[in-house]
């Protein structure tokens, strides 16, 4: 209900992290640091978008990505939502928007999966709306990564991150935010045959594991500074 009124971004231009944060720290038993944190935090919140046009279910697919429509987003959303159960809003949606799921560094993702745990604990109007914001944030931001599918998916995750190509340095293009690499792997060809590594037909529960743990390692590995930090605990999440 605190967060209600603000909207996915932050008034440096980053993300709103807040409504993951706080899923997190009811998850790992700290209730009491919630609203505290809250106070200190929300002063860096902007408020809550205002929708300007509506999206339907036929028009919706070239709105994807459109980060300026991010209010229309969440409406439509929440209309999902009251029209039908939100499981099954999220198996639809989820399948929809996966090829884009690096949406805003992955905010997207995350925050939508922090509201599917709250919302596994207790279905509240409130839970409901964070869904909603959650997956029209992931919406909003759609952003796909370069692929070619056509390389044998047959290494377990352990075995794929070690062929991964690094970009070199003269390549590489960061101006301040994760989304600005993901967008430069545009340009380096040699990253869009990296999703064909993995062997996507084992069971879907120990593949995320095994791809938790490998990334946990490549964060271990990486992690040096505040914003190498920053950057490989997405990786994690």
């Amino acid at each position: 209900e605190f967060l209600a009124p603000y909207g996915p971004d932050l008034r440096n231009g980053l993300t709103n992290h807040a409504p993951m944060a706080v899923e997190a720290l009811a998850a790992l038993g700290r209730a009491d640091a919630i609203m505290p944190w809250l106070e200190h935090y929300s002063k860096s919140m902007l408020s809550r978008p205002v929708a300007r046009e509506r999206i339907t279910p036929e028009n919706w697919g070239v709105l994807l990505g459109k980060t300026e429509r991010v209010a229309d987003w969440n409406v439509f959303f929440e209309n999902e939502l009251k029209e039908y159960p939100w499981r099954e809003v999220l198996a639809r949606w989820t399948e929809r928007l996966a090829p884009g799921f690096c949406a805003s560094a992955m905010h997207g993702i995350i925050r939508a999966g922090h509201a599917v745990r709250s919302l596994s604990e207790s279905d509240t109007p409130a839970r409901i709306r964070e869904l909603a914001d959650g997956l029209g944030y992931w919406a909003a931001a759609y952003q796909t990564l370069p692929t070619a599918q056509n390389i044998a998916r047959s290494l377990p995750a352990q075995a794929a991150i070690t062929k991964v190509p690094i970009v070199p340095l003269a390549q590489r293009k960061f101006s301040g935010t994760i989304v600005s690499s993901l967008e430069a792997l545009e340009g380096f060809s040699d990253f869009a045959p990296v999703i064909g590594l993995l062997d996507g037909t084992r069971d879907p529960t120990q593949t995320i594991s095994d791809m938790s743990e490998t990334f946990t390692r490549v964060y271990l590995a990486n992690a040096h500074d505040v914003l190498s930090t920053i950057v490989f605990i997405h990786s994690v999440t």
